[in-house]
Formats: structure tokens, sequence, C-alpha cells
């Protein structure tokens, strides 16, 4: 379901699953989005609530994630471990060249997260690079503060023939 509200779109996204275990999951999606004159440049954002039914509510590092989820990973379905995200992020072209795009998202049940910055730069007719961070942050026992998220920077080049 989507409508106005202001000068911004609001939606809903919601199913209710049933799952072969006999349980039943419900991901619910809402956002908020909209477009603006930021300094006389033109900008666009969001925020966004994502509920996964699928996902643990406690998240223990040290621990093997449920049967269920173990199967639908080995099947490669999509999941996030956690159940409950904040997302936010906006575009906005600074000048016609250098469009920068920095977001987040939240894990609202152990407030670890990522952000990410990201900046598209048009070097010309046929040519496009992009230029990006991602930043885990949270404690060791939190999904994104593990230990094995570090930070990551890149470069991609996009040539259109």
């Amino acid at each position: 379901m989507t409508g106005p509200i202001s000068p911004a779109l609001w939606s809903v996204d919601a199913i209710l699953n049933r799952l072969s275990e006999g349980d039943q999951s419900v991901p619910l999606v809402t956002n908020l989005r909209g477009a603006w004159t930021w300094g006389s440049k033109p900008t666009s954002g969001f925020i966004e609530y994502s509920h996964d039914g699928l996902g643990v509510k406690e998240i223990d590092p040290s621990a093997s994630l449920p049967d269920n989820l173990l199967t639908r990973l080995q099947r490669r379905q999509f999941f996030n471990t956690g159940t409950d995200y904040l997302g936010a992020g906006f575009t906005t072209q600074r000048t016609p060249l250098l469009t920068p795009s920095p977001a987040f998202l939240i894990n609202l049940r152990d407030q670890s997260g990522i952000a990410l910055l990201s900046a598209l730069w048009n070097a010309g007719n046929n040519d496009n690079f992009v230029l990006g961070l991602q930043m885990p942050f949270g404690s060791e026992r939190n999904e994104y503060g593990a230990p094995d998220n570090r930070s990551t920077a890149y470069i991609r080049w996009k040539k259109y023939f």
C-alpha cells in the first residue's frame, strides 16, 4: 500500500508466510521517501523500517543459527539474522559531476549497524566512477560488530559503450 503524506510518499508491505515447519512468518517493510531542494541542489532521501519474521531476536555469535534458518541459507534464500532494522539515506547532486549518497542500516535490537558512504563522479559521457566506504559498528557480540566485519573501501569504474 502506498500513499502521499504531504510532499513525501509512504508505503508499507507485509505478507503472511506459512512455513513448512508449521510456523508463520510476517515480514514487514515500511518507508517514507521524498525529494526536495537542499541548497538549491536536487536531493532525495528515505527512512525505512524492516521487520523480518524469519530472523532471531537475540544474536549470539558463539551459537549456531536455528536449523530452519540454516536450511534457508543452504537453499540460498535471503534473510537477515536479526528481526528489526532501521535504514536511512539520501542522495544529493552537489555538482553536475558529483553525487554523494550516504546511508546507514541499524539492527534495532543490538544497536549495531553499518554506515555506507558513496559518491558518483561522472568523468565523461561514457565513464562513471563510484567511490565508497562501508563501516560496520557495534560491539563484538553484535551482528555488525563481529570481529570479521571490517571497514571496506572501494572504487568502481563504469564504462558505457
